[in-house]
């Protein structure tokens, strides 16, 4: 590790970033995926910034090109505090993007230029990926304004275009938007335009429904519906633009937040648009949070619907990600719970080796540092 690096961190910190960096590199026993659970206050994002070090020290040794990291957490007033924590380069005049909406991808470059190894991408899963069935901002609408009159089907339907799109805005602002002075264009993406063109068919929704809607004349009564289908225009440029974030490394921050946007059960467009990210096992995810489940839950809670060891179960299942593990660590904490039912046979070597094997798993997968408390 770096010397610099290694000199901000304290020696229990020092310990979890060399464990956490050999968990995702080993030969023998890989893993993708780690949960790093330190107490309140004990530098959970110094561990992720020495996680990243070892990456950008391993990726240089073994030749890659760039470093790229995908640092996800609550708000963007956390992105824009942490991001800067996280960038070891910090070489004068680079700065690591705050992606507010993941639709500004389609014309904001990201890519690595040469004078920056290291990549670092802030999210927000209220921001940047949760896109609402309505029309979304004024600048989003002129993106998909200028790829559309890109498309085989609609190149030929630019004023109505213009005037589906436009929505509540003044006719002023939005001739400027729309207009082929406009900033945008020097902006946008001819992959990014490429790809929307081709995934917006004639086998799809959304493709149908504009259509009609070029087709017939534009009528403000339908409005409303005319709002879904922006909607859905601007979930398919976000299913596209999400593609080209590439991530080496994903960090979620005190995660327990936004547990959706990893939940495979979920049926949700958050989802969707991030299912490319979280299905990808050649990516490493590092999840940072010292309440990642319930200890405990109420019974008033548990009426509610809540259990606290089905949490735990949800995250250990998605940290082994993989379905052959998962059986079997529930058996073996089914043998463990069963052998604490027959404490009163003082069996302790059974218990014990129960036990053990519980910790092999988690161990694998988690770490914790809690303070020690004298009494």
């Amino acid at each position: 590790m770096s010397a610099k690096v290694n000199n901000q961190l304290k020696d229990f910190q020092i310990a979890t970033v060399d464990y956490v960096f050999n968990r995702f590199i080993s030969e023998t026993s890989l893993c993708n995926r780690f949960l790093v659970a330190d107490e309140v206050g004990l530098g959970k994002t110094l561990v992720a910034r020495g996680i990243i070090q070892k990456f950008y020290d391993h990726y240089q040794e073994i030749g890659k090109q760039s470093l790229n990291v995908i640092y996800i957490c609550s708000n963007q007033s956390i992105a824009s505090q942490n991001i800067s924590r996280l960038n070891i380069e910090k070489k004068k005049g680079i700065s690591q993007a705050t992606i507010n909406r993941i639709n500004d991808l389609a014309i904001t470059n990201i890519e690595n230029t040469g004078d920056s190894f290291l990549r670092i991408t802030a999210l927000s899963p209220n921001t940047s990926f949760n896109i609402s069935s309505g029309g979304g901002v004024v600048k989003e609408r002129a993106i998909l304004y200028h790829i559309l009159t890109r498309h085989f089907a609609f190149s030929q339907y630019k004023d109505k275009l213009k005037k589906l799109l436009r929505l509540d805005v003044s006719q002023d602002n939005w001739d400027n938007w729309v207009s082929k002075d406009c900033w945008i264009l020097e902006h946008l993406r001819s992959d990014i335009i490429e790809k929307f063109n081709q995934a917006l068919n004639s086998g799809n929704d959304c493709y149908v429904e504009l259509e009609e809607y070029c087709s017939e004349r534009y009528s403000s009564n339908a409005q409303p519906s005319h709002r879904r289908t922006i909607g859905k225009l601007r979930k398919l440029l976000a299913s596209v633009c999400v593609e080209y974030l590439k991530p080496d490394l994903i960090i979620l921050d005190e995660f327990q937040r936004f547990k959706y946007l990893i939940d495979e059960d979920e049926d949700n467009d958050v989802r969707l648009i991030t299912e490319s990210l979280f299905t990808n096992n050649t990516i490493k995810i590092l999840l940072l949070s010292a309440t990642p489940y319930k200890m405990y839950t109420m019974q008033s809670e548990e009426r509610d619907g809540e259990n606290h060891f089905e949490e735990f179960k949800f995250i250990v299942e998605f940290l082994l990600n993989d379905k052959i593990k998962q059986t079997e660590f529930e058996s073996v904490w089914y043998d463990y719970s069963k052998s604490l039912l027959h404490l009163n046979e003082r069996n302790w070597d059974f218990i014990k080796s129960k036990k053990e094997k519980v910790e092999g798993f988690l161990q694998s997968i988690i770490a914790r540092t809690e303070r020690i408390t004298v009494f």
